[in-house]
């Protein structure tokens, strides 16, 4: 092979490191959420400490998501990664001795603290190597390590804890965070000149450009959709095998397995909708937004009519619709705040701030959606209020105003 088809080659192998980086941090956020019905009667949990935990990591994203895109954005993006990666999956291994609810969820929000540096840095990665026709694309194929560790989470995991229980599983979805660490130390090398800007820079100033992205209404506006869509993308990550298990009376591997189709569904969204903002939106992200979210609003009211008689095709039919658009949208929501940050050169400070902040929609929806549970005895009030939230999202999506730019972050990148 060529210097030149090398060249060529390149930013996909490290899209694929990239890639699997999430994906071992995902089998841990979202593998969480497939444990919850093994989690519920040795732990003593509610309804609303199931939305919990199943948020739990995520909100322990909220304290390491920005000062890892600044430290991203002005030492490089490996470091970063390959610490997130190893520190997430040595954390989320002392799950497995904990022995009641309070202890395992400290445990898992310091997990969380490590793993929120993987999606800024992960950013930045595909920033440096791809122009803005593939960057919607290969932003989405990113993200779709996050579907991906979570399908394998929800395939493996649950077996384990059936078959063991459920601490050999958490001490087991701390390993690919270790391996994948790994991978990126040894496999990844930044593009020349990727950070000379950064570190010309003094550290005050950079703080200061920290406090310009957070002043920036469009940057503000799309961390506010994106903060009630994650909400309702871990209402349905976790509560979905509690609804179908009340609901429908299934057994908790056949909901596993919906969940994983849902999973599934969420992986083959996010392709999509990159895909669909490069191509048919001609780089727009915010148009893709809003159409998902509307998908997502109409699903989540859809599930009111599902009962009893309700035919199985028809349920998975639903889920997958869920996935599709409710679990989808993360790739689009990610370049589109790279390219906002981008404009000021600080890309990956733009993701840490949106990675930060919409954790809070995964701290507040999911547990005032148990709350109702609880409090009603029946889910109807509590779809009705995520659709509610969706469609405020929504509205929020639609005041986005875009700014795209033209070529890779770093000359000579594809």
């Amino acid at each position: 092979m060529s210097s030149t088809e090398t060249e060529k080659v390149k930013p996909w192998g490290y899209l694929t490191i990239a890639t699997t980086a999430q994906a071992s941090t995902s089998f841990v956020s979202l593998g969480v959420a497939s444990l919850i019905p093994f989690l519920m009667h040795p732990l003593q949990m509610t309804a609303a400490d199931a939305g919990l935990a199943g948020g739990a990591v995520n909100t322990g994203m909220m304290a390491l998501a920005l000062p890892a895109g600044y430290l991203t954005d002005r030492y490089g993006e490996k470091p970063v990664m390959v610490a997130g990666c190893v520190l997430t999956g040595l954390t989320v291994m002392t799950a497995a001795w904990m022995r009641a609810f309070p202890a395992l969820y400290t445990v898992l929000l310091f997990t969380g603290f490590w793993a929120g540096s993987v999606t800024p840095a992960g950013s930045k990665l595909v920033m440096n190597w791809f122009g803005s026709q593939k960057l919607g694309f290969a932003q989405s194929v990113r993200q779709t390590g996050v579907t991906l560790g979570g399908l394998l989470a929800a395939l493996v995991l649950p077996v384990l804890a059936l078959g063991t229980n459920w601490h050999t599983a958490f001490l087991v979805s701390g390993f690919p965070g270790v391996l994948a660490g790994g991978l990126v130390a040894l496999a990844y090398r930044a593009p020349r000149g990727a950070r000379t800007d950064s570190l010309r820079r003094p550290p005050a100033a950079g703080w200061r450009v920290v406090l310009q992205t957070l002043s920036d209404r469009d940057v503000w506006l799309t961390c506010s959709v994106g903060t009630v869509f994650v909400g309702g993308q871990f209402v349905l990550l976790s509560y979905l095998q509690l609804f179908l298990h009340s609901r429908l009376l299934w057994p908790a591997q056949t909901t596993g397995h919906f969940l994983a189709l849902t999973i599934l569904a969420g992986t083959i969204g996010r392709i999509f909708w990159g895909t669909f903002s490069d191509r048919t939106l001609g780089g727009r992200r915010q148009p893709a937004l809003v159409v998902a979210g509307l998908l997502t609003a109409v699903s989540s009211l859809a599930m009111l009519l599902v009962g009893a008689a309700t035919p199985l095709p028809a349920v998975a039919a639903l889920t997958f619709v869920l996935g599709f658009a409710g679990l989808g949208w993360n790739g689009v929501y990610i370049t589109l705040l790279s390219e906002l940050g981008a404009t000021r050169g600080k890309a990956a400070t733009a993701v840490g701030v949106g990675v930060s902040l919409m954790q809070l929609g995964v701290l507040a929806l999911p547990p005032l959606f148990g709350l109702l549970i609880d409090e009603t005895h029946n889910y109807k009030d509590s779809w009705l209020l995520l659709t509610v939230f969706i469609a405020c999202g929504v509205l929020m999506a639609c005041a986005v105003r875009e700014r795209r730019r033209k070529g890779p972050a770093i000359p000579g990148a594809s």
